[in-house]
């Protein structure tokens, strides 16, 4: 290895390669930096590239031929491999996680993660205003960052057409139940499903509707009903009613169509 020194130039040194940088330490001789070329620069670790810079000045890490101006790339044969890892330390209050998207330094869109508290994810665009929530029970939330429902219907699903959401719930004998409640967005129409899959004569206990609401009201427009369940709505609650003579658990699903 020699390296250069002329006034002109300054410290000029040979070009190395990977397994054999030509800057490097004494007690790792396979670590350090090289030049793939006389116009790209790398860093090696343990004599494997870590590190790329191109002639157009992309950077690529665990890559020797980045195609953007950052390109990170893993390789793992099975599972997930994180090959990008965004860590906010914070555990306090609503600690988010995000991704941003700016032009001329302002940022126009973005993708945050909750990674301490609600845990939830938000999606922004529109000079980075909030447009879409996805909630810590599942629940996609278009044009609303708040689940609403009641306390057994958590994972509840208020905003987009043909977007769905499901659930199960507890139903007393001639009792009529909330299983779902509809949001406050004006129009909309719904497919609403509850009965009990697996049980014996459970097309006595499947009942399909076509909800439509209306602000604060909704009506069933159309409705198909087993011999022992029953789909009613009270403002904007939709509930079922089962005879069976015993508690039954249900499972619901909704999705919305209009």
């Amino acid at each position: 290895m020699s390296i250069v020194l002329n006034g002109n130039t300054g410290i000029q040194n040979v070009l190395g390669s990977a397994s054999a940088p030509a800057d490097t330490n004494t007690t790792t001789p396979t670590t350090g930096v090289y030049y793939p070329s006389a116009t790209t620069w790398g860093v090696s670790t343990a004599g494997t590239n870590a590190l790329y810079i191109d002639t157009s000045q992309n950077v690529g890490i665990g890559t020797t031929s980045p195609s953007a101006k950052l390109q990170i790339q893993g390789s793992q044969a099975s599972g997930t491999a994180n090959v990008l890892y965004l860590d906010n330390s914070s555990t306090t209050g609503t600690t988010l996680s995000s991704v941003s998207f700016s032009n001329a330094g302002n940022v126009k869109a973005s993708i945050a993660a909750c990674v301490a508290g609600d845990g939830y994810m938000t999606f922004s665009n529109n000079n980075n205003t909030e447009k879409m929530r996805l909630d810590a029970f599942g629940s996609l939330l278009v044009g609303t960052t708040a689940t609403t429902g009641n306390a057994s219907n958590s994972n509840y699903i208020a905003g987009g057409i043909f977007t769905t959401a499901n659930g199960t719930l507890s139903v007393a004998n001639s009792t009529a139940t909330t299983f779902v409640t509809l949001p406050s967005l004006g129009n909309g129409v719904f497919i609403v499903s509850i009965g009990i899959p697996g049980a014996a004569g459970a097309s006595n206990y499947l009942s399909t509707a076509l909800v439509s609401t209306q602000t604060s009201t909704s009506v069933v427009s159309a409705l198909h009903s087993g011999t022992n369940v029953s789909i009613t709505t009270s403002g904007l609650n939709v509930q079922v009613t089962q005879t069976g003579g015993t508690t039954y658990t249900m499972s619901w699903s909704i999705i919305r169509v209009a």
